[in-house]
């Protein structure tokens, strides 16, 4: 019982497992720029939230400048149910077109769009709990596109 306690940290650990707050850059670029749209901005406050990294106002103060923009959805039907041709499968997209760069000019992540998938079962007779849920799963990928893109960063900051 012992070893299990002493193992599961070192499990959660080993597989890429960071709480909320954990250090997204290097303490030498921990300053970070944004442009964004609001509802981007407020995501990516609340992921740094508790971390050494700041989010700054001026462009002139920070490390580091990401640019996150032309936010976007999509919604695309997988299936359709065969006896009454109606959408049964849904298909939603989110993609941001993101850049970031110190700024002594070393480009971090070069210009590129990143997109999340997600997919959910259209139920037609649950009409408002279907469009509740979409608006959820919208929010979520806004979240997880957040985190994916600060996770890139990091990576081209510390490799």
């Amino acid at each position: 019982m012992r070893f299990a306690a002493l193992l599961l940290p070192l499990l959660i650990c080993a597989c890429g497992f960071q709480l909320r707050g954990a250090d997204v850059l290097p303490p030498d670029l921990g300053r970070l720029y944004l442009s964004a749209p609001e509802l981007l901005r407020i995501e990516v406050g609340v992921f740094l939230e508790g971390s050494r990294t700041e989010l700054v106002d001026d462009r002139a103060t920070a490390n580091v400048v990401l640019t996150m923009a032309n936010p976007r959805y999509g919604r695309r039907v997988l299936s359709v149910d065969p006896n009454t041709g109606k959408e049964k499968e849904i298909e939603l997209s989110y993609t941001v077109d993101v850049n970031a760069s110190s700024t002594a000019g070393r480009a971090l992540i070069q210009a590129q769009p990143v997109t999340i998938l997600r997919d959910y079962i259209f139920d037609p007779d649950t009409l408002l709990g279907t469009g509740r849920e979409e608006v959820v799963i919208q929010v979520e990928m806004r979240r997880d596109l957040v985190q994916q893109v600060l996770f890139r960063l990091r990576a081209a900051a510390t490799g």
